[in-house]
């Protein structure tokens, strides 16, 4: 009788320990589905993909501002027939040219040219939500 009591006492915590065990087992499962859903966020926001469209969408941003501006001026210095023997008082003909140049395009071209780079910055955000779609769906 003793030994029977014994048994089932043991029996009694077997079950208690096996059941203690698929608990734990159960509530790491659960909090491993929150934390895997996070973690593929942070996987999607990492993405070089989405990085490199988010850096293209910022560089389209700043051609757009720039493009606005006038192109810089060129500025050119030139010497010619310069006499090798006696340089510094030159008894020969000498050249020396000065130019300054500037472009300035026709009519609104620089406002169209500016127009179409934001169309192309509107164009590549509309990439994005696409490419984070397909990005989850992997």
């Amino acid at each position: 009788m003793k030994l029977f009591r014994y048994m089932n006492l043991r029996y009694d915590s077997l079950k208690n320990l096996l059941v203690f065990i698929i608990s734990v087992i159960m509530l790491q499962s659960f909090s491993t589905a929150q934390s895997l859903d996070s973690l593929i966020e942070e996987a999607i926001t990492n993405n070089p993909q989405l990085k490199s469209q988010q850096f293209k969408i910022k560089a389209s941003e700043f051609r757009a501002e720039s493009i606005n501006n006038y192109p810089a001026p060129n500025a050119s210095l030139e010497f010619s027939q310069v006499p090798i023997t006696n340089p510094i008082f030159p008894t020969q003909a000498l050249s020396i040219n000065l130019g300054l140049s500037q472009m300035f395009p026709l009519g609104d071209k620089l406002g169209a040219m500016t127009e179409v780079e934001r169309r192309n910055s509107k164009i590549e955000g509309t990439v994005t939500p696409s490419i984070k779609w397909i990005l989850s769906e992997k």
